[in-house]
């Protein structure tokens, strides 16, 4: 057996589990990335100071940004309100369909219109 596959079965999630687990994780680590970029743009120092507006220990957030603990939907909600976000969960999958979607409007000769109240009938209109 070669190097490389000994490490695969060594590192790699092998069981259903395992791979959820894992999953789980990465999708984590990916939000908590996104978050300390929110802090900066918030001007949120630290995690201390993050879990004093969340009312929360700073021990939670440490344990959420170790990936000790896994992020719910009620600690997604505190966010929302104290930091003035807004979730939605949206799918790669959805994502990329959305995008073709678009891309093929354009490609037919559509352009993008900008919705405001008095223009809510169509977001793309034929021509230039």
């Amino acid at each position: 057996m070669d190097t490389n596959r000994k490490f695969q079965e060594i590192l790699l999630p092998s069981s259903r589990d395992e791979k959820l687990d894992f999953e789980a994780q990465m999708i984590q680590q990916d939000f908590i990335a996104r978050l300390t970029e929110i802090m900066k743009f918030k001007g949120i120092k630290s995690k201390k100071e993050l879990a004093g507006l969340l009312e929360t220990s700073p021990s939670y957030i440490t344990q959420l940004f170790s990936g000790e603990k896994l992020i719910n939907l009620k600690f997604l909600a505190k966010l929302q309100n104290i930091l003035g976000l807004h979730y939605s969960i949206v799918s790669d999958q959805y994502g990329r369909l959305r995008k073709s979607f678009y891309g093929n409007l354009l490609n037919k000769g559509y352009r993008e219109v900008k919705l405001s109240s008095k223009n809510i009938q169509s977001t793309y209109k034929k021509g230039a």
